[in-house]
């Protein structure tokens, strides 16, 4: 009887004050990304981090060009510390009633390579973190 006792108080202390799989706190970061000054869908935003093995921070942007950063496991924000902030060109929609080609919009390499010194970063940390970047084209 002791033992089920026990394991009783384990589980409920277990779900009253965690198992601690929440893991490193996350922190929001939002933004907003237009293109040549227009806001644009779906434009992929990928946080890298500067030091740390944070893995999974995606973005992606709305009609606005407004976006919201999630982590794996679908928690909304990235955990503290530095990250430089990569940009992927929204795929082209094709619309099969006209005989028009595609529009793609084409990103200068600056905006996707995680080597470049011109990427924009952001300090993550207490509060939130807002991102604003133009992608210029011309």
């Amino acid at each position: 009887m002791l033992k089920v006792r026990m394991l009783l108080w384990v589980g409920f202390a277990a779900t009253v004050l965690g198992c601690g799989g929440g893991g490193v706190p996350v922190h929001p970061v939002t933004g907003t990304i237009t293109v040549d000054g227009t806001p644009t869908a779906g434009i992929g935003v990928t946080l890298v981090s500067e030091g740390s093995a944070a893995m999974g921070l995606t973005g992606v942007t709305d009609d606005q060009g407004a976006f919201e950063i999630v982590a794996a496991g679908g928690y909304q924000g990235a955990p503290t510390g530095t990250y430089k902030v990569l940009l992927s060109a929204p795929r082209a929609e094709v619309d099969y009633s006209s005989n028009k080609a595609p529009v793609e919009v084409q990103f200068p390499p600056q905006y996707s390579n995680p080597n470049s010194a011109e990427l924009t970063t952001v300090e993550v940390g207490d509060g939130d973190s807002v991102v604003t970047i133009d992608v210029k084209t011309k």
